[in-house]
């Protein structure tokens, strides 16, 4: 909604997002070598996770006071003329779609960083719970943000800004450098003064490797996909599908639930003033807010309770049974309840509740629908990461090797770039079908069908991802 009031169109906005998914298949992928291969004092995640940081924040609230810098480089949008008016308008576009990019693509460094030092530092009986906190801790953050972006904050925070955004964002930057000094300060990344020897697709890496040639290093990423273990494939492969659906949920929810809420004034209210139009569009954005309340709510109850139900790592790691933590022998687990089939029966349920809303027309309705996607989305931000970490760190005990990719821990940032890019491929299809779709339907911006078809289409593509799980990814 923030793009849109800087003058975006509803198509325009879903190409800017494409920012997101191009700079994930082309970024993470090359952090992740390069983090696998630094071999800085400081450690190998660290320095990559503190400097995405800080372009992170840089970017986010440069994003936040867009209309302030344009205003600042090239003076005030005063004039009546309308070559100067768009000229300003066009400045602005810009520079929002600027920012925009470099937000997404400092989020890569850190995104691949964090989940990589986790399987770095965690043994492999720990990595199922490791990964469960992740979303636990992740679903506190969701709840606080959605519960801040339901809520008027510049009521009570006006010196942060005048506008919501801008609030978010100084929040969402603090917290962001609270928690990532914690993470720089406080981890210790084991081996991280010790020469490690890096083998993949064949390819000898020295401590100049991370100085080759661009063109070198996306030939070594070339190897390493057409290399990968057969389980790691098919996880890929599932991932693709899935997000299919997830990417148009993620991005689309709140408008979805926003435009049914006009729809429903529209039908009741006698048209009125610009101003009580506005005003009615940013109370329908709450009450999008309000619903991924709820469901990030759903979603962190899910992830407390869900982990403790599935059945053990004994198969990964045998001595999970006899670890000394009450945890492990206090679990009540359901012994038919693996990953996998949660996972499959995770997918069942979103593409359910996307196909509900074929029927279901109503907001109360769409909150209900959505807060059942919570218990979906807590399974899928924790199964896949999990199965991925076993495959990895399992080479901790084991150095068996697969064609010429060995498996190692040492190699965790170019799987879970490479990971990135079976769930980046998706979103660029999604977001160039959903401008195409609504640039024809921009005559009825209030209509919300050619979303609700959006969210449809991924809810196939879904079930498609449910019964690949099932053929093909082995239970752990």
């Amino acid at each position: 909604m923030h793009l849109r009031s800087l003058g975006l169109s509803k198509s325009q906005t879903a190409i800017t997002f494409l920012a997101g998914p191009i700079s994930g298949i082309f970024a993470q992928p090359l952090f992740g070598l390069w983090s696998d291969r630094c071999r800085l004092s400081w450690g190998r995640r660290r320095p990559f996770i503190a400097m995405g940081g800080l372009v992170l924040i840089a970017s986010l609230l440069a994003l936040a006071w867009t209309k302030s810098l344009v205003n600042l480089l090239f003076g005030p949008d005063e004039s009546d003329e309308s070559n100067q008016i768009n000229a300003h308008r066009d400045a602005t576009i810009v520079m929002a779609n600027t920012l925009t990019f470099c937000l997404y693509f400092s989020t890569q460094p850190v995104q691949v960083g964090i989940r990589a030092l986790i399987i770095d530092v965690c043994p492999t009986y720990q990595q199922r719970d490791a990964n469960a906190w992740v979303v636990r801790i992740s679903g506190v953050a969701n709840v606080l943000a959605y519960l801040s972006a339901f809520l008027d904050l510049p009521q009570y925070l006006s010196v942060f800004g005048d506008t919501q955004f801008k609030n978010l964002s100084v929040l969402a930057c603090l917290s962001l450098s609270a928690t990532l000094l914690l993470c720089c300060v406080f981890v210790v990344e084991e081996n991280q003064d010790r020469d490690i020897p890096m083998k993949s697709a064949g390819n000898r890496t020295s401590n100049k490797s991370i100085g080759k040639t661009l063109f070198e290093q996306c030939s070594c990423l070339y190897k390493d996909i057409s290399n990968l273990p057969k389980q790691i494939a098919y996880i890929y492969m599932v991932q693709f599908f899935a997000w299919m659906g997830w990417y148009p949920y993620l991005l689309y929810a709140t408008t979805y639930i926003s435009e049914i809420y006009m729809a429903e004034k529209a039908a009741t209210v006698r048209p009125s003033s610009e101003i009580v139009h506005d005003a009615t569009w940013e109370h329908a954005t709450r009450v999008g807010s309000l619903a991924l309340l709820i469901s990030s709510t759903v979603s962190l109850l899910t992830a407390i309770v869900l982990p403790r139900l599935t059945s053990s790592l004994s198969t990964w790691a045998p001595g999970y049974g006899k670890a000394g933590d009450w945890r492990n022998w206090n679990d009540i687990t359901i012994s038919w309840l693996s990953m996998r089939r949660l996972w499959a029966i995770s997918s069942v349920l979103f593409a359910i509740s996307m196909f509900s809303t074929l029927f279901v027309s109503s907001v109360v309705g769409i909150i209900i629908i959505f807060g059942i996607v919570g218990i979906s989305w807590a399974v899928a931000s924790w199964i896949p990461y999990t199965l991925l970490s076993l495959e990895i760190s399992s080479s901790h005990s084991s150095t068996r090797t697969i064609g010429p990719f060995k498996r190692n821990a040492d190699q965790a940032g170019i799987v879970l770039g490479l990971h990135n890019i079976a769930i980046c491929i998706p979103q660029i299809l999604i977001s160039l079908g959903s401008s195409f779709l609504w640039k024809a339907h921009e005559a009825t911006p209030l209509d919300a069908s050619s979303t609700g078809w959006i969210l449809r289409i991924g809810g196939a593509a879904v079930l498609m991802a449910s019964w690949l799980t099932m053929k093909k990814v082995r239970d752990p």
